[in-house]
């Protein structure tokens, strides 16, 4: 192998990692963005079901399960 074929593999080599390093980043960025996404909507919905639970009239409240 010549030196230029050896240059231009470590640059595909380095290539490769570079690619590989951002795909890993964006996995890793939209991971954080799915758990952000998922505690605000389990945070509106928890406020959405006790505001509904105190829109019942009192003899009509569900009871809670034991």
């Amino acid at each position: 192998m010549t030196h230029a074929e050896e240059e231009r593999e470590r640059a595909a080599l380095i290539a490769e990692a570079a690619a590989a390093k951002q795909r890993e980043a964006l996995v890793a960025e939209r991971l954080q963005i799915s758990r952000e996404l998922h505690d605000t909507i389990s945070g509106h919905l928890s406020a959405i079901t006790i505001q509904a639970a105190g829109a019942w009239p009192p003899r009509h409240r569900p009871q809670p399960r034991n």
